[in-house]
């Protein structure tokens, strides 16, 4: 049930109230799994608070919870909208590590990023003029 509120409150772009009811509920005994941390991630990302949204990363770590590709490509995708296309790199050889696989929609994220971010693409022909 919390799932669907805050996945609601997220999509009304009252992140705030979202995440307000998201640290109340280990006070009422209510546990947040993998799906409500990877839902108000992205509502976080969405709202383009990208230092809140790795934030609850770090909690999902912390809580034992083992990120899933969803997970990553909420992340991806967040990063990405943040301009932060190295970070998510980053975090794709993370997934790799953790042997999570990236699907064809980790793929669409990433190289659509990686192609608008000019400074990525003239590093990638300077290292390519290399060899």
């Amino acid at each position: 049930m919390d799932n669907i509120i805050i996945h609601g409150l997220c999509t009304a772009r009252k992140v705030d109230v979202a995440l307000e009811i998201f640290t109340q509920m280990a006070q009422v005994n209510c546990v947040p799994d993998l799906v409500t941390h990877n839902t108000i991630m992205e509502g976080v990302y969405k709202a383009g608070d990208c230092q809140e949204a790795l934030k609850i990363w770090d909690r999902i770590l912390e809580k034992g919870l083992k990120p899933d590709i969803i997970s990553y490509n909420i992340t991806f995708k967040g990063l990405c909208s943040c301009a932060r296309v190295s970070d998510a790199i980053g975090f794709l050889y993370d997934a790799l590590h953790h042997e999570i696989l990236p699907t064809a929609t980790t793929w669409n994220i990433l190289v659509r990023a990686v192609v608008g971010d000019r400074s990525l693409m003239e590093y990638a022909l300077i290292a390519e003029s290399r060899m």
